[in-house]
């Protein structure tokens, strides 16, 4: 009997430390998926902040890429003037002045400082531009500024432009409406060839009366600027 019991105990305690032995291996296999879980969910977690962070920096690159590229700054370029008066010749140019066009918002601006002008036929004619008429020591620049009506976009053929904005010069603004046309050599170039006259009266720019056979009431400019991408 006393062999019977013991050999029972034995086996219960066999059956026992079994049931301790499997409860502890699941009881590590538990705490191991739960160990993995967190070390998954942390680490899918960074993953899943790092992907964000490289998605929002590449968004924000590619929008300052395509504001940059919308923008399309003068490379190169020429504005003329011509007075044509029954007495007197008056023509002079500039090849600096900035300029530039934004294809995305369908905007413009120009500035041209007067005194780049060149190509008088005297000294003497260019001083008298300079201080007589535009009085450069108080109205430095002439700006245009403001809208393109159309869409301003690639095209193998030159089109149409029509540009609206403020006029200044000699310190006044007047709102112009001036056509142009757009050309593209290539994607990424554009090429603006516009002409359009200026009253003197419109900016306040007296004729004095002994040169009024010297000077035309009206003035000619033509203007071509060929902008590209900033680098």
């Amino acid at each position: 009997m006393a062999c019977g019991k013991h050999a029972g105990m034995r086996k219960a305690r066999r059956h026992a430390l079994s049931l301790l032995l499997l409860k502890t291996y699941l009881q590590n296999r538990i705490d191991n998926c739960r160990c993995g879980y967190f070390i998954c969910k942390h680490y899918l977690s960074g993953k899943f902040e790092l992907l964000r962070f490289i998605f929002l920096i590449t968004l924000l690159s590619a929008q300052v890429i395509c504001a940059a590229q919308s923008q399309f700054h003068l490379a190169s370029g020429r504005i003329d003037f011509k007075s044509e008066a029954p007495l007197e010749l008056i023509a002079a140019g500039t090849s600096t002045f900035r300029a530039v066009v934004d294809v995305t918002k369908g905007e413009f601006a120009i500035i041209i400082p007067i005194r780049n002008f060149i190509g008088f036929n005297s000294p003497l004619q260019q001083e008298h531009f300079y201080e007589n008429y535009m009085e450069i020591e108080s109205f430095s620049d002439a700006t245009f500024s403001g809208k393109i009506l159309e869409p301003v976009q690639y095209s193998e053929n030159p089109y149409t432009i029509t540009l609206k904005g403020q006029l200044s010069i000699h310190g006044v603004k007047k709102q112009r409406i001036i056509e142009a046309t757009c050309t593209w050599p290539d994607r990424a170039t554009i090429m603006i060839v516009g002409a359009f006259q200026v009253p003197l009266a419109d900016h306040n720019i007296e004729i004095p009366r002994v040169v009024f056979q010297k000077i035309a009431e009206v003035i000619d400019v033509n203007v071509t600027a060929t902008l590209k991408p900033k680098p």
